[in-house]
């Protein structure tokens, strides 16, 4: 049992290393695991006998206390699943390679997590747990991610989401990884779990508020956010009593990494995260020493686990349809280009009725509404320091354009900046 067991947890552990199933049929065959061997024919169908079974229970009704773990699993799996060396397996050869949907089969049984599946429900069960329910469930997420893949393109869906089940909300939820084809292009996102599972007698206040957060922008600021906050920490107190060459050495190592950085790096970055947990306006997250060692290259003791946990400051920006996600205070801005223009174009538009131009010379030659043209003119007498932040992108979330030409702010600067600051 405890042979078998290890097996289990070798293939699980597989997964999370390599994160594709036939990954880990590869990396299986490569260090010789093998399924069970057993008897003929005769002695497979007196161990099954004719007792029933419900959900993953074992072959004779058990749980896997009382049977071969792999005796339970040969039987759950389903012809349509299991190619011919399975079904060998089951028919009694066994001590045969592990075949890809047998893995497919043994990461997906929840038996393995002390749990037990009846009909499409999942419950916990009576019996321990071989693999940490908290794995086997990432693992889950890890699988939805790059179910949905194209078949028959190079690499499609591929990528794993290197924040599936690290990412929390400020109720506790998890953000499950998804996706979303549009136009031949898939984009992936982290949403909040409540928002996916809803139903029942689930509070409907909660499955209709939670997050759904841009995948690709989250890993990429998150990644810029860590190595930034570890560059400031050194010097400081990432690590315990360091020596010259060390501090050189992680310094050189950090100043090569963070945004632009290959997908490789991204994910060897973003394997440091023990824990991420999103509240409005802030993430708080939370890194695990060793995996920050290996990454750095460094002795697990020489990391001060006291500086591994931090905020991060963080907001959404509207512009038009798009809705960009901005974490940290003074990186990666979101630059309102098309409201600097339009303030630029209201000068414009000012200086040449100052020098005697009409409202209908000026719509004649710019092709515009005299209405568009009072609208922008209107950009020309905002407060200094308001145009200031939106040069440097520092203006309140809601102070787009769209919202500006819908809403002129009156003359008084006092004024513009106490309506300006509840934006």
């Amino acid at each position: 049992m405890e042979d078998e067991a290890r097996t289990v947890r070798t293939l699980f552990d597989l997964y999370l290393e390599h994160g594709s199933v036939k990954a880990v049929k590869q990396q299986a065959d490569r260090i010789g695991l093998r399924t069970k061997a057993r008897g003929g024919k005769e002695s497979q169908s007196s161990k099954c006998g004719k007792t029933g079974r419900t959900g993953d229970a074992g072959i004779d009704g058990r749980m896997p206390s009382s049977v071969s773990i792999h005796d339970a699993m040969a039987d759950e799996c389903k012809d349509q699943h299991v190619n011919r060396s399975a079904k060998r397996m089951r028919n009694g050869a066994g001590d045969l390679p592990f075949c890809r949907s047998h893995i497919h089969h043994i990461l997906i049984n929840p038996i393995y997590a002390g749990r037990i599946r009846h009909r499409s429900q999942i419950y916990d069960g009576q019996h321990p747990a071989i693999i940490d329910p908290a794995v086997f469930d990432d693992v889950q997420e890890r699988l939805k991610a790059t179910s949905g893949r194209q078949r028959g393109r190079s690499g499609a869906g591929s990528k794993a989401s290197p924040l599936a089940g690290k990412l929390f909300d400020e109720t506790g939820d998890r953000l499950t990884p998804t996706h979303a084809n549009k136009k031949g292009r898939r984009y992936r996102y982290y949403i909040s779990n409540r928002m996916i599972t809803g139903g029942g007698d689930t509070d409907k206040s909660r499955t209709t508020t939670g997050w759904r957060l841009p995948a690709k922008s989250l890993e990429q600021q998150l990644e810029y956010a860590i190595t930034t906050h570890l560059r400031e920490r050194l010097p400081a107190d990432l690590l315990i009593d360091p020596s010259v060459d060390d501090i050189r050495r992680i310094r050189d190592l950090l100043a090569e990494t963070g945004t632009g950085t290959s997908t490789q790096n991204l994910n060897a970055i973003l394997s440091c995260v023990a824990r991420s947990t999103i509240t409005p306006g802030t993430i708080e997250l939370t890194l695990e020493p060793e995996a920050v060692a290996a990454w750095l290259v460094a002795s697990c003791a020489l990391i001060n686990i006291d500086a591994l946990s931090f905020p991060v400051p963080f907001q959404f920006r509207k512009r038009g349809v798009e809705t960009r996600l901005v974490i940290g205070n003074d990186q990666n801005r979101a630059i309102d280009e098309t409201l600097i223009r339009n303030i630029a174009k209201g000068q414009q538009y000012y200086d040449a009725i100052k020098q005697g131009r009409t409202f209908e010379e000026i719509t004649t030659s710019e092709n515009l509404s005299k209405r568009r043209i009072l609208q922008v003119i209107y950009l020309a007498f905002r407060a200094p320091d308001i145009v200031k932040s939106i040069m440097q992108g520092d203006q309140p979330i809601g102070l787009t354009a769209k919202w500006l030409g819908q809403n002129p702010l009156p003359s008084d600067w006092q004024a513009q900046r106490r309506i300006v600051a509840t934006r």
